[in-house]
């Protein structure tokens, strides 16, 4: 009896374990609302845009430029605001790489709390007056083709499917604001 007691034990303990097994760790929770501050590069991320909106007032971001995951600056997928280049909310003229850029959206901390970012873009929101422009780019490091998304009536690009010639929709993975 007792033998027959351990057998079913052990089959029981033994389906638990495969159980937990196959089930792997709880998924962490996704927290795709983002503001990366371009001056040093931090990165914090919300479960909610009204957690997001609340972190950037007491800090005092202002948003020069939003990346959204979903088309017509819709936040519902998440986004990511690029907030302070250099500790200014306005950028310069010129179009280059070195005003506040993001040379890898494959990047550790977007992909450990469950943001992504990697060629999941669909619009891009440069803020008014701010005199930003986004070089987009499809290749990592800057590198592959590239468009320039300027401030112009749409503030931006609403729906990367049809602002160029060519798709640019879940396309990007490097960009730079200038």
């Amino acid at each position: 009896m007792k033998l027959s007691q351990r057998l079913v034990s052990g089959f029981f303990a033994l389906v638990a374990v495969a159980g937990l097994t196959f089930a792997g760790a709880p998924a962490a929770v996704a927290k795709p609302f983002c503001d990366v501050n371009l001056t040093g590069g931090a990165k914090t991320c919300f479960t909610t845009a009204d957690g997001l909106t609340a972190y950037e007032t007491a800090a005092a971001l202002a948003p020069v430029a939003t990346l959204f995951n979903n088309v017509s600056y819709l936040g519902d997928q998440g986004f990511t605001n690029y907030t302070n280049v250099y500790n200014r909310t306005t950028c310069t003229a010129a179009d280059s790489p070195h005003e506040a850029s993001d040379g890898d959206l494959r990047d550790a901390y977007y992909q450990n709390n469950g943001v992504l970012m990697d060629q999941s873009v669909s619009s891009i929101y440069i803020r008014p007056g701010s005199g930003c422009r986004v070089r987009v780019f499809d290749g990592i490091g800057f590198t592959g083709s590239s468009k320039l998304v300027t401030d112009d009536a749409d503030h931006g690009c609403a729906d990367l499917r049809y602002c160029f010639a060519e798709i640019w929709d879940e396309r990007i993975r490097s960009f730079w604001v200038s």
